[in-house]
């Protein structure tokens, strides 16, 4: 990631650690475990945005990635067809990770296509 997809990223995290510093005062304090509960969601949500715009800007810059190559294929450069399996095993495993990190973040173990092609809508 470049540093301008950063900073809203680190700007949105030094909220979220601010929300963690008023949670740890709320447990000091013996606040109602309602309140806290409520400011732990919020957490967990932020963190939650955090990590899909993480996700999408990585996303960005791996199918940039793969529209490169598969434009160098596309212009011809070589035409065995070893070169288009390289092209072909390098989209499938961009793929792999985005879906490994996007599993992660939403809590699944299975992978994204997988979920998809059992029609759950994620």
């Amino acid at each position: 990631m470049d540093k301008d997809q950063n900073k809203p990223i680190i700007v949105r995290l030094k909220k979220i650690e601010g929300q963690v510093r008023g949670l740890q005062r709320m447990i000091e304090t013996d606040k109602p475990c309602a309140e806290v509960l409520v400011q732990v969601s919020a957490v967990q949500s932020a963190l939650r945005m955090v990590g899909k715009k993480i996700i999408e800007n990585y996303a960005s810059v791996c199918l940039a990635d793969f529209q490169a190559i598969a434009s160098h294929y596309d212009a011809g450069v070589s035409e065995n067809g070893q070169e288009k399996s390289a092209t072909s095993s390098d989209f499938k495993e961009k793929i792999e990770v985005l879906s490994e990190l996007i599993g992660l973040l939403t809590g699944s173990e299975q992978p994204l296509k997988t979920r998809l092609s059992e029609g759950e809508n994620e």
